[in-house]
């Protein structure tokens, strides 16, 4: 760890921004998507920017868990830092996948943006953003039972 790293990190935290390849319609190119997370980013007060990571090609059937610059850029989160992406299905277009994904991310402590939530933004620090976590686990697990259940029938 670098001096001027462990020495921020005693008063402040970094914010980092998540662009992805966006194959679906309307298509926001990965410069765009980076350009919106930057200028939210320095709404923030306090917050020292450092960089969004992109990823230029990634297959849609890829789990957030197997893109190599998302789980680099995992890696070097730390509890209070920030993580901003344009929209919720640039981490993970599976639900579950996506739920476990959040859950990683709030289990450590990691404060995580949407820019593009419908025609709002949404922060799993506010109530809203909280609200929808727990609504998403419950769709999560609703999926898993109504999976399991259809497998038994069959």
């Amino acid at each position: 760890m670098s001096k001027n790293y462990a020495k921020h990190r005693r008063g402040g935290f970094y914010a980092y921004g998540y662009a992805r390849v966006n194959t679906g319609e309307p298509a926001v190119s990965v410069a765009v998507q980076a350009e919106m997370i930057e200028a939210r980013v320095k709404r923030f007060s306090g917050v020292s920017w450092i960089e969004c990571v992109r990823e230029d090609e990634s297959p849609v059937c890829v789990r957030w868990n197997d893109r190599p610059k998302l789980m680099w850029l995992l890696a070097k989160l730390q509890r209070d830092d920030v993580l901003v992406v344009y929209a919720l299905d640039r981490l993970e277009l599976n639900t579950s996948a996506m739920i476990e994904c959040v859950n990683t991310l709030v289990e450590r402590g990691i404060r995580f943006i949407v820019l593009q939530f419908g025609r709002m933004e949404l922060d799993l620090e506010t109530t809203t953003g909280r609200t929808f976590v727990q609504f998403m686990q419950g769709m999560a697990e609703f999926d898993t039972a109504a999976r399991s259940a259809a497998a038994h029938a069959a």
